[in-house]
């Protein structure tokens, strides 16, 4: 594909086609089929930091990687910088290639525990579990996140420049279209439909950042 090539830190693909993580949809048999299919990288479902530290058989499932998907960006989630790092550390022998931690989930039970997309609003301790993780391993860190935790907040340059200092390897930014009901929580800017524009603006002048960058979109057409 020529230019279309990407590079995440020492991980070269062979194209620019990601399947994004999706909880409750990209497992081990759905991942297959997508790189049966012509996806350059593979990314698995996320999975909790605090799981592996606690031994949770369900956790060990998720952490289940066919070499035949490989390359595979394995995806955690938590918001406390030593088990984060500590756990990459841990698992760092597995068959996947690319650490990526999420930092976008809008799902309330992982916003109110402070993850996912709850760190959009403590950027300075985003900051230190992206910078404690770097430096646990070796293999390439990269982080998704969203335009911003609430429908009229952005946080995703602030985010960019952010993670790029603490040495992330490439960032994927999105804005997910969800049609909750008026009485859930959980940030505004899950009911707003994708917006592209922003992982553009995030590498332009207004944010400076050189590493890669990935969009990712709605499947509504």
């Amino acid at each position: 594909m020529g230019s279309n090539k990407l590079k995440i830190g020492n991980v070269s693909l062979d194209g620019n086609i990601v399947l994004a993580p999706m909880a409750g949809v990209t497992d081990l048999p759905f991942r297959l089929l997508c790189k049966e299919q012509g996806a350059d990288l593979i990314c698995t479902e996320m999975v909790s930091a605090k799981g592996i530290f606690y031994n949770n058989k369900n956790t060990e499932d998720l952490l289940r990687i066919d070499d035949r998907e490989r390359p595979v960006s394995l995806q955690l989630f938590g918001s406390d910088p030593d088990i984060i790092s500590e756990m990459a550390k841990k698992i760092e022998h597995r068959n996947f290639d690319i650490l990526d931690i999420n930092m976008g989930c809008p799902v309330p039970k992982v916003v109110n525990n402070g993850e996912g997309s709850a760190l959009l609003k403590n950027i300075p301790l985003a900051a230190r579990i992206i910078e404690k993780t770097v430096k646990a391993i070796d293999k390439p860190v990269t982080v998704k996140f969203r335009k911003g935790f609430g429908a009229d907040e952005v946080q995703a340059i602030e985010m960019a420049k952010a993670a790029e200092a603490a040495g992330a390897a490439g960032t994927s930014r999105r804005t997910p279209w969800r049609r909750p009901a008026p009485s859930r929580p959980g940030p505004a800017s899950a009911r707003q439909p994708a917006s592209c524009s922003w992982p553009r603006r995030c590498r332009c002048q207004t944010c400076g950042c050189q590493s890669p960058a990935a969009a990712t979109a709605d499947t509504k057409g």
